[in-house]
């Protein structure tokens, strides 16, 4: 009977060392998955950061081009514009040419005759 006895208290003690073992082991699987969810969760704050600069950073480009865009047209019409304006300046110096020409060739003919 005290062997049956002494039997039984060194099964339970190994018993409670198993448990402890099992609770610390447990408690340590329940920190490693607590730091790995915080890690992953500092991970999905700086994805949603870098998504948050990326969109900006589009929103900026899109605007920028549309700027450059616009300058783009404002500098074909001022080219347009020049254009236009040259071409209305030779055909007012060919006129004018013209005139003087027929000016003289009227003032020669007077002197002339």
């Amino acid at each position: 009977l005290e062997r049956s006895a002494v039997e039984q208290a060194r099964l339970r003690l190994e018993l409670e060392r198993t448990n402890a073992e099992r609770r610390s082991a447990v408690d340590a699987m329940s920190t490693e998955l607590a730091q790995k969810d915080a890690a992953l969760h500092e991970a999905n704050v700086n994805v949603q950061r870098y998504e948050e600069r990326l969109a900006a950073a589009a929103h900026a480009s899109r605007a920028a081009l549309k700027i450059e865009g616009e300058a783009l047209a404002a500098a074909e019409a001022e080219r347009i514009l020049r254009r236009e304006t040259e071409e209305r300046a030779d055909t007012a110096v060919a006129a004018a040419e013209k005139a003087l020409d027929a000016v003289r060739v009227h003032e020669q003919a007077e002197a002339t005759a």
